[in-house]
């Protein structure tokens, strides 16, 4: 998910801590630890996030991020049985103008993300736009933190 940002764009990250799992205004500055930490700064304060504890990243220029393919088999691993259902679950949503209601195990802006339009998906990931016009917002989600999808249809 972290490949996903701009290295001068302000970000809000969400994660499983429902204490003080929201994070405003920071930059993502690096991956280290073989990939599994994440290097965050607000303001002037540098902080170090665990990977497998963010649920979601959202910014005004997620919408052409790269995303990685997922793989042609399965990876297995703890969230092999979240990560192909709601993945193929969410392409049937691309292009096809139904939102989505995204219930997640974030607290703060991340815990519902309400009347979310699917824009793509890849490995552990679906990328979600909510607003319209100059309010428009785009969240990179990860498939293993959500707990719930309610469909508008």
């Amino acid at each position: 998910m972290i490949n996903l940002v701009h290295p001068t764009q302000l970000y809000t990250i969400g994660t499983t801590d429902g204490t003080t799992g929201v994070f405003t205004n920071v930059l993502i500055e690096t991956v280290i630890e073989n990939g599994c930490i994440v290097l965050i700064r607000q303001g002037n304060d540098p902080i170090m996030l665990p990977i497998c504890k963010i649920v979601g990243i959202a910014g005004d220029t997620l919408d052409a991020a790269p995303l990685v393919e997922p793989p042609d088999e399965p990876r297995g691993g703890e969230c092999a049985c979240c990560e192909a259902p709601w993945r193929e679950y969410f392409d049937t949503l691309i292009g096809s103008g139904k939102k989505v209601t995204v219930d997640t195990q974030a607290s703060g802006i991340f815990e519902t993300i309400e009347f979310a339009t699917v824009m793509r998906t890849g490995e552990g990931i679906v990328i979600l736009r909510t607003g319209e016009g100059v309010k428009t917002r785009y969240s990179a989600v990860s498939l293993c933190q959500i707990t719930a999808v309610k469909p508008l249809f």
